[in-house]
């Protein structure tokens, strides 16, 4: 009930509520980790990034798939803070820590450097992503459209444009990869 109550204060850009409700409901129930993961979205829209960075971190220790999401969201922090070497190099290195890297992991890594305009390193990542990937996932058309686009920033045109075409081939009516 109180998570819920926060929630509702948190889509209302309410944090002081939100958290408020949100450590009544941890307090109640500490397991309860939607609230943890609230809380942690809270402290860092409030840009209190230590907090948040304390939450995400305490995250990680759950397992698997709750470390990488602490981990991207650590590197979300730094990158808020400026700090885009320090947020590449800390999501790079932990994806290094994963014993074994599925292609969302390396996908994850890939569009968090492209957007950060490491086009050389998301190359490698959207590559490594393809080759972890099922056959026929319906993701390949974006991990291609996705490289390509990081191939033409780079000025390697005949890359790109191979893997936008391939992007069209697999899923026609796609109007980004049309405008690319």
């Amino acid at each position: 009930f109180f998570y819920i109550i926060a929630n509702l204060y948190s889509a209302e850009n309410d944090f002081m509520l939100s958290n408020f409700y949100l450590k009544i409901s941890l307090f109640l129930n500490e397991r309860f980790l939607s609230n943890k993961l609230l809380l942690g979205e809270n402290y860092h829209v409030q840009k209190k990034y230590k907090d948040s960075k304390r939450i995400y971190e305490s995250i990680k220790k759950i397992g698997k798939i709750y470390s990488w999401y602490g981990s991207k969201q650590v590197a979300r922090i730094y990158f808020a803070q400026d700090k885009k070497t320090k947020a590449t190099n800390y999501l790079e290195n932990e994806i290094k820590k994963l014993n074994n890297p599925s292609y969302s992991n390396y996908y994850d890594l890939a569009n968090f450097l492209k957007a950060n305009q490491e086009y050389k390193k998301a190359i490698e990542y959207y590559s490594l992503s393809l080759k972890k990937i099922e056959p026929n996932h319906h993701l390949i058309s974006d991990i291609m459209e996705n490289r390509g686009g990081s191939y033409e920033r780079l000025g390697m045109w005949n890359e790109g444009e191979r893997d936008l075409k391939e992007s069209l081939r697999l899923l026609p009516d796609q109007p980004y990869v049309f405008n690319y």
